[in-house]
C-alpha cells in the first residue's frame, strides 16, 4: 500500500466525485480510477458504491477513511518535522494532558523550556489519559501525563513521577462529614462512592479501591465515572461521595465540600511518560525533571 493510493482514496471520499478529485490531485481521471482500483484489489474490498446518480462510500470505505486520514496526516507531520530539523526551523513537541488546571500548571515550565531551546515548541493536547497513552503508542503525541497504569501499558516508554498527591474527598456541602477538617478512608465505609474509571484514568480508580480495602472495608461503588463535571453534579444530586485530584480542587464548586485525607491515607502519583525513540526525548526528560523539582503549590 502506497501513500499516493491513500491520498487518491481520500480525495475521492471527500468530494464523492472522481472527476473533481482528479482535478484537485492534478492527474487524469483514468489514472485516479486505476489507483483506487489498485487499492481495492490490495485490500480485497469495495471502497465506493457506484450508483446512477453518483458514488457513495461503502461501509469498508467509511472504515478506511478515518484510519487513512490519520496515517496520511502522520506521514505529512513526519515530513514537516524532518524538513524542519534539516533547516533548523522550530520543531513541535506534543504533550497530552488531562484537565485545564494541569495545563495552567505546566504552561510556565513550557515557556522556560522554549527560552532555553527556542527551536522547540511544545503544544498541549487535552486527552483522557487512556487515549493519551494510545496516541503516545502510535506516535501522534510525544509525551503524556497520566496516573500510574499497569506496567504492561508502559512497555518501551520512559517514565518520571512529576508529583504525588493525596486526593480531595468531594462531599455534598450539607453532609455530616463536611464539618470535619480531614477525613480517613474508613469514614467512607457507609457512603455511596463514585469511583473513577481505571480503564480511562489509569492509576486513579484501582488504587482508591485497594486503599479502601486496606482500610478495612469493601467500598460501596454506586457508579463508575469518567468526567469531573458529571461526577461533581452526581455528588450534589445523589448525596454520593467521590474524590478529585488536588489541581482540580483548586476552584470552589457550589454545593460541594472538598476535604483532604489524613496524611498517609492515600497517595497517587502523576507521571510524565514519553517514547525513548522520540526526537524530542531529551527535551521531554528535561521538562519532567523541572516539573518534578517544583510540584504545584496547592491550597490545603
Amino acid at each position: 500500500m502506497e501513500l499516493r493510493h491513500l491520498r487518491a482514496f481520500l480525495a475521492v471520499a471527500e468530494r464523492l466525485s472522481f472527476s473533481q478529485a482528479a482535478v484537485a490531485l492534478h492527474i487524469t481521471q483514468p489514472a485516479l480510477s486505476r489507483q483506487v482500483r489498485d487499492l481495492e484489489d490490495e485490500l480485497g474490498c469495495t471502497l465506493f458504491e457506484r450508483r446512477p446518480n453518483g458514488i457513495l462510500l461503502s461501509p469498508d470505505g467509511e472504515a478506511l477513511r478515518e484510519r487513512a486520514t490519520r496515517l496520511v496526516a502522520s506521514a505529512d507531520e513526519l515530513t514537516r518535522t524532518m524538513q524542519a530539523r534539516g533547516r533548523g526551523h522550530p520543531s513541535i513537541v506534543r504533550v497530552a494532558h488531562f484537565g485545564t488546571f494541569l495545563a495552567l500548571y505546566i504552561t510556565p515550565f513550557l515557556q522556560q523550556l522554549h527560552q532555553r531551546h527556542p527551536r522547540w515548541h511544545v503544544q498541549l493536547v487535552e486527552l483522557p489519559p487512556a487515549q493519551a497513552l494510545q496516541r503516545l503508542a502510535s506516535g501522534e503525541v510525544d509525551a503524556a501525563a497520566t496516573g500510574r497504569p499497569e506496567p504492561a501499558r508502559l512497555a518501551g516508554l520512559e517514565t518520571r513521577v512529576i508529583w504525588t498527591q493525596s486526593p480531595l474527598i468531594a462531599l455534598p456541602a450539607g453532609h455530616a462529614l463536611a464539618k470535619r477538617r480531614k477525613l480517613r478512608l474508613r469514614d467512607l465505609a457507609k457512603e455511596k462512592l463514585l469511583v473513577w474509571d481505571e480503564e480511562q484514568f489509569p492509576g486513579f480508580g484501582a488504587p482508591f479501591l485497594d486503599a479502601c480495602r486496606q482500610a478495612g472495608f469493601e467500598p460501596r461503588v454506586a457508579r463508575i465515572v469518567d468526567d469531573l463535571a458529571s461526577a461533581l453534579s452526581l455528588v450534589a444530586r445523589e448525596q454520593a461521595v467521590t474524590y478529585v485530584g488536588r489541581l482540580a480542587g483548586q476552584v470552589p464548586t457550589p454545593g460541594i465540600s472538598l476535604l483532604p485525607l489524613a496524611d498517609g491515607e492515600l497517595d497517587m502519583p502523576t507521571l510524565l511518560v514519553w517514547r525513548t525513540d522520540s526526537p524530542a526525548a531529551a527535551i521531554i526528560e528535561e521538562l519532567a525533571g523541572r516539573l518534578a523539582a517544583q510540584p504545584p503549590a496547592l491550597r490545603q
